[in-house]
C-alpha cells in the first residue's frame, strides 16, 4: 500500500527529544546555585521571554496606577 502522507521535514518530537537530553546533560552536575544561575542568564538572553516579561511589566504598572487612583 502506497501512502501519499508527505514527508516530514522537521520532526519536532526528535528535536524536542535532543534539546530536553542536551539541557539535561547540561544541568545535571550542577549545584542548585549554579542552576538557578543558568536559568536565569538564559532567561534574560531569550528574546521570547524578555517580550513576555516586558509585557508583564506594563500590566503590573498599569494595575499599580489604577489602584493608586
Amino acid at each position: 500500500m502506497k501512502s501519499d502522507a508527505p514527508v516530514k521535514q522537521f520532526d519536532c518530537v526528535a528535536y524536542m527529544r535532543k534539546a530536553r537530553e542536551r539541557i539535561s546533560s547540561k544541568i545535571s552536575s550542577m549545584s542548585r546555585e549554579e542552576f538557578r544561575r543558568w536559568v536565569n542568564s538564559s532567561l534574560v538572553e531569550d528574546p521570547i521571554f524578555a517580550s513576555l516579561a516586558a509585557r508583564h511589566r506594563e500590566s503590573a504598572e498599569r494595575e499599580a496606577n489604577e489602584s493608586s487612583r
